[in-house]
């Protein structure tokens, strides 16, 4: 074990310094100011960065400059990048126009749904809408009723390794999206078993084979916890699994139809529940000379962040990205050009993490690609910590036992540990702040990589949230 005295470089000091740095971390795979012992069984599939967050001196790294799949940790540059680009007081606004006349209650024209990428708005956000179109005297419409999603015109990429493509979390982006594109049947607990309100959703067939287990004495927290979802055949899925008497009169959330299906379908039905007549729902541009009478702001920016680092919502990051492209580039290619900001605005902040450029997919972390050193999510952290970020960023960050990713873990740090998780199949990943009981706040980082779903990998990862527990517990005894 090689251990270091921890000398307080400044930053300048630090900068110079880089080159002897880098080759001190060559012939020395870790560095020590805090007295640990690195399990065996993680030392080559793991990476370690602890940096006192006042001096920027290190305080421990282990295979820091190691690039590894850093799965929702993305996330955190993400909302960095977002901010930075947007401010804190941006919000999506989704707007009803109409081409044409209004005579007698009679629409001479088309009404318009003009998407913004809003991933909050929601089927009753809808409905306030289309109301708004009768409170201007919109009865009946000679034309069309046109939704207009093309503000994002090119999908971002996933490249998990098990996709499951009914799962909520495989939900994608649109120009306009609505309810999240999930489809919800209602689950009611008669004679023993679960019964769905509806056996179809729009084309598709649902088998239901879920089963109610009573005995079972515990909170139904989220019934996709314990559902399956096929498919055995072209336009049937089957839902199975054993839940809880308690998920009686909870909803099953399912991503099943498309963009288009999903929104024409709902449009419709909310047009006819209100009582406008019309001559049919289609997707289509919207062109510029219209008049609107309606616009639908989604929560702040601010909101949207805490919420997607707080419950790792993929759907928000990928969003973002996909805004920025929509929002400030010329959106040739929403996101082609959304990458190209993002890293741009990461190389402006003195944030040049060269390994993200090649890797850069979807900016959530859901995927095979993405990968970053925990050295560089350190710098990251830090910038983080001394720009006007930090007050949106550092304390909406989940920590243990509240509400959040990391409601379960670490218990003893509650209130001192705030930092996002990252899962993928064999990764795990924890990255954010430390407030130690001396005072001192640490950044810290945590990621391992190559975790087998077999015995092994089990104890392996236990080890690795061990040996981060005990760094943690070093730290406040420092």
């Amino acid at each position: 074990m090689l251990k270091i005295i921890n000398k307080k470089l400044n930053f300048k000091f630090r900068k110079h310094c880089h080159l002897l740095i880098s080759v001190s971390l060559l012939i020395f795979s870790s560095a020590y100011a805090i007295d640990v012992s690195v399990p065996n069984n993680i030392k080559d599939n793991s990476s370690f960065s602890i940096i006192d967050a006042k001096t920027e001196s290190n305080v421990y790294s282990l295979n820091a400059d190691t690039p590894r799949l850093i799965a929702s940790n993305m996330k955190v540059i993400t909302s960095y990048v977002a901010l930075k680009n947007f401010g804190n007081n941006f919000t999506w606004k989704t707007k009803l126009g109409y081409s044409g006349k209004i005579y007698k209650g009679i629409l001479h024209g088309n009404l318009y749904i003009i998407g913004s990428g809003d991933p909050t708005f929601t089927s009753e956000s809808l409905t306030v809408l289309l109301l708004s179109a009768k409170k201007h005297g919109i009865y009946n419409i000679s034309g069309k009723v046109i939704y207009d999603g093309s503000i994002f015109n090119h999908q971002v990429n996933s490249s998990e390794l098990y996709p499951e493509p009914f799962a909520t979390y495989s939900a994608d982006p649109a120009g306009l999206l609505i309810d999240k594109n999930i489809s919800k049947l209602q689950l009611n607990l008669v004679d023993h078993n679960f019964e769905l309100e509806s056996n179809y959703i729009q084309n598709y067939q649902i088998i239901n084979k879920l089963k109610a287990d009573e005995s079972i004495n515990s909170a139904c927290l989220d019934t996709n916890n314990y559902i399956s979802i096929t498919q055995n055949k072209p336009n049937t899925v089957i839902l199975s699994g054993i839940l809880p008497a308690s998920c009686s009169g909870k909803y099953a959330e399912i991503f099943l139809l498309d963009n288009d299906a999903y929104n024409k379908a709902l449009i419709t039905n909310t047009l006819a529940n209100i009582k406008i007549i019309n001559s049919g729902v289609e997707s289509g541009i919207s062109p510029k000379n219209l008049h609107i009478v309606a616009i639908n702001k989604s929560a702040n920016i601010t909101d949207i962040i805490t919420v997607m680092n707080q419950q790792s919502d993929n759907l928000y990051a990928k969003t973002l990205l996909l805004s920025i492209g929509a929002y400030k580039t010329k959106n040739h290619n929403t996101y082609e050009d959304g990458k190209q900001v993002y890293l741009k605005t990461l190389s402006k902040n003195q944030l040049n993490f060269n390994e993200l450029e090649s890797t850069l997919e979807n900016g959530a972390g859901l995927s095979r690609n993405e990968q970053l050193t925990t050295a560089h999510i350190s710098k990251l952290l830090e910038t983080i910590y001394s720009s006007p970020e930090s007050s949106i960023i550092i304390h909406n960050l989940p920590t243990p036992s509240k509400d959040g990713t990391l409601r379960y873990e670490f218990p003893q740090f509650t209130n001192q540990l705030y930092a996002k998780t990252g899962s993928l199949s064999d990764t795990k990943a924890y990255s954010g702040y430390f407030f130690a009981k001396n005072g001192n706040i640490y950044i810290v980082s945590a990621v391992i990589n190559n975790v087998n779903t077999k015995t092994s990998g089990k104890q392996q990862l236990q080890d690795f949230k061990t040996f981060f527990s005990q760094i943690l517990t070093k730290l406040n005894n420092q």
